[in-house]
């Protein structure tokens, strides 16, 4: 069994905020970075390809192997999941595969300025994400909000500070939801960002 998703601009708020198209699963899958996980970590993509541009993922059906929301993972089963996520860091490490997300955009993914509009027309989670940023700054003493807030403002210098430093492949969205258990590896699914 497969599962197709397709991405297309103006439907994929992580797509339209990091740049635009095509989709990097896709690029990801092209490039044969997806090939060169480590051991214990996997993706399901089986193929890809450009309709127009719509980006379209052909992915192995993980079934019941997926998680969802509801998961919780035990201390151990989390252990094991950073232990294969350290593992894919340190196989990227000072050789990330290019044509990735600019860290800039992906710094301020969930910025207050950026996703407001995407709440407006009507993105709950964009609105829940504004709605945080709210309660945050009312919540959390004004020496600490104020200079993240400024920072989420301008990310530019921490980007800067980040890109000077050894860089690597990282999955943009380690979430029970896009995490399969199979056997012995991690299946990391949705590499958008």
């Amino acid at each position: 069994a497969l599962v197709v998703k397709r991405v297309q601009p103006g439907e994929d708020f992580t797509l339209d905020l990091t740049g635009g198209g095509p989709g990097r699963e896709y690029l990801l899958w092209r490039d044969g970075v997806l090939d060169r996980l480590p051991d214990g970590v996997g993706h399901a993509v089986v193929d890809a390809w450009l309709e127009g541009e719509t980006t379209v993922v052909v992915m192995r059906d993980l079934g019941e192997t997926v998680l969802t929301w509801e998961h919780h993972l035990s201390p151990r089963r989390a252990f094991w999941v950073v232990e294969r996520l350290a593992a894919l860091h340190r196989g990227f490490l000072g050789d990330p595969p290019s044509e990735l997300a600019p860290l800039d955009l992906v710094l301020s993914l969930f910025a207050p300025a950026r996703i407001r509009a995407v709440a407006d027309e009507g993105n709950e989670l964009m609105a829940l994400a504004c709605r945080g940023w709210e309660i945050f700054a009312e919540t959390v003493p004004a020496d600490v909000a104020d200079p993240v807030l400024g920072l989420l403002d301008d990310v530019r210098p921490l980007a800067d500070a980040l890109g000077r430093a050894p860089v690597t492949l990282a999955h943009g969205d380690v979430a029970t939801v896009n995490m399969a258990f199979e056997h012995d590896d991690l299946v990391l699914l949705d590499w958008a960002v």
